[in-house]
């Protein structure tokens, strides 16, 4: 995930499409340190699956005028005219992404970041039947079970018994401060060789490439801590029950 933040927050309730979430999350993603994304146009289009330039521009915008960014254009040395766009922090109404959501479809990048806005407080869960939820995002029934099925397959979000729980390293319901605890951690879990009992637990329910966690963890903090303990030797039945679960305070 090279030039990506690890965490970025991106406003909420903004009653944008797929599509002009996608672009809006590429951008939030891919700002530095001072917030500014020097993505060009094609490069937004190829990370976010929003083909037509013109549309991005058109995107961004609107996104200028609703001000979630300002954008700067200028001409480089060799004459190319290129575009900068200042992301604005969020101080209300935001929602925290990790850059997890760019490791699988980028086709579920709007979807994610629409169904993630109805999750109930500060967990990751959506505690909604399908008709209430496709209406609040928007979109018809249709495109709604087209993507949550991807969703599924792509192990952003689990079907639970009265909804949905997202993926924790995608959407945390952590503060910055634990994102890099964690983020710390996994590489020191990773750096260890490859028959050490903390790393073989680990890679039973992360996956390195996508940078994802199983929902099977529950609350990564302490799954991790498990991990560096040096995990007590148990049958897999044995551990996978051991795990501790994540506590959720309603």
């Amino acid at each position: 995930m090279s030039g990506m933040k690890k965490y970025f927050k991106i406003k909420k309730f903004m009653k944008y499409s797929l599509k002009e979430y996608a672009v809006y999350v590429t951008l939030a993603a891919h700002a530095d340190k001072n917030n500014i994304c020097k993505l060009t146009r094609a490069m937004i289009s190829n990370l976010s699956g929003v083909s037509d330039l013109d549309t991005i521009t058109k995107y961004t915008s609107k996104f200028e005028k609703d001000g979630l960014l300002v954008k700067k254009s200028g001409f480089k040395s060799n004459g190319k005219k290129y575009v900068e766009y200042q992301i604005v922090d969020q101080s209300l109404d935001y929602l925290t992404v990790t850059n997890k959501l760019f490791g699988g479809n980028p086709k579920l990048l709007g979807f994610m970041c629409l169904l993630a806005q109805n999750k109930y407080k500060n967990t990751n869960l959506i505690k909604m039947e399908n008709a209430k939820l496709y209406r609040k995002m928007g979109i018809s029934k249709s495109v709604f079970y087209i993507y949550i099925k991807l969703a599924e397959k792509e192990g952003y979000v689990t079907k639970i018994s009265d909804g949905y729980k997202l993926n924790e390293s995608v959407f945390p319901s952590l503060k910055s401060k634990e994102l890099n605890i964690i983020q710390e951690k996994v590489e020191s879990i990773m750096s260890m060789d490859s028959e050490s009992r903390p790393k073989k637990m680990l890679l039973e329910y992360y996956n390195p490439l996508t940078g994802l966690f199983s929902n099977n963890v529950g609350n990564v903090l302490n799954f991790l801590d498990y991990c560096l303990s040096g995990v007590p030797k148990h049958t897999k039945a044995e551990t996978k029950e051991k795990i501790p679960k994540i506590d959720y305070k309603f």
